[in-house]
């Protein structure tokens, strides 16, 4: 595509050099201001010390602060009913989750990157203190529009969250893994569902002035019918053929909010407003490609429940 630089990212072993690169927009001219700023850049010539006592190096004032293992993109399994489904998460260091739970997987090291027959998202809060979390959530179904869909499209169920940090290895590299369970309140009766999270890797800097992704899990688009549209300020557009369905919203940082109209027949219950969060993530452990993973919801108490979970590919 004309004019759009070409997205990067690394394998996740060279992930782990970079853990504390956060999701987030580099606008045009940040990075000439920072050496402006320095001087330009350029070394100056260094005089000799005055003794040859050694000197304790200065504290650091502006040191970045230490990446949260309870923090980042995650995935791994969640077993409803005995049987391990696909489970993709973001958490936030403030607490803030989303869980997309899709069709049978095992972990492969590879996204679940086809439609599942149904599928949900979790959307919820954990209070951190260690190695340990909990926290309360509400599952909401999706793909609500098709004849077979999700039993928590007519009714969202709440949901209990137990959670902790275990040793765990990535592709021959130790990491924190997320072991723990979900206490589900379903119309039927309660459920527990056994989840097991491991490290996708940090998320990964959008550098491009403007780039485009082709939609390939949100049940709005179809047949590669849909195009986001993505620039250096955050705006976010999409117009899908199949479903009407016209997205506007402002990405910061990992943050979505999303505004979706114009959807009609099944997909009415699409529009409103919706909010969330996002990363770039690569499609497997061993892969340099960088997808766009969306997951969104509309605000508790609308009168139409909707949660959607994106992933497209840049084109």
């Amino acid at each position: 595509m004309s004019g759009v630089r070409t997205l990067r990212v690394f394998p996740y072993l060279e992930l782990q050099r970079v853990r504390r690169l956060r999701y987030t927009f580099l606008l045009p001219g940040v990075l000439a201001s920072i050496l402006a700023a320095c001087g330009g850049g350029g070394a100056g010539p260094v005089s000799s010390p005055a003794t040859t006592a050694a000197a304790s190096p200065p504290a650091p004032t502006n040191a970045p602060p230490a990446a949260s293992p309870w923090a980042g993109h995650f995935v791994g399994t969640v077993k409803v009913a005995g049987q391990s489904l696909f489970a993709d998460a973001y958490l936030k260091t403030d607490g803030s989750v989303r869980l997309y739970v899709g069709g049978p997987y095992m972990e492969s090291g590879a996204l679940q990157m086809t439609v599942p027959d149904s599928s949900e998202q979790l959307v919820g809060s954990l209070s951190i203190s260690g190695d340990e979390a909990q926290g309360t959530g509400l599952i909401i179904g999706q793909q609500c529009a098709a004849a077979a869909h999700s039993r928590f499209c007519e009714a969202p169920a709440s949901a209990d969250m137990l959670m902790s940090l275990t040793p765990g290895t990535v592709a021959g590299v130790s990491v924190k893994d997320i072991e723990g369970q979900i206490q589900v309140v379903t119309i039927s009766g309660n459920e527990t569902w056994p989840l097991h999270l491991s490290p996708w890797g940090p998320d990964q800097p959008l550098t491009a002035s403007k780039v485009q992704f082709k939609e390939l899990l949100a049940e709005f688009a179809s047949g590669g019918d849909t195009v986001i549209v993505l620039d250096d300020t955050g705006a976010m557009f999409f117009q899908s053929a199949h479903s009407g369905c016209v997205g506007n919203g402002i990405l910061n940082g990992s943050v979505v909010t999303l505004t979706i109209d114009n959807c009609n027949g099944a997909f009415a219950y699409l529009n409103g407003e919706y909010s969330g969060l996002a990363t770039i993530t690569a499609s497997s452990v061993w892969n340099y490609d960088g997808l766009l993973r969306v997951w969104l919801s509309k605000s508790p108490g609308a009168a139409m429940p909707a949660a959607l979970t994106m992933l497209a590919e840049p084109l």
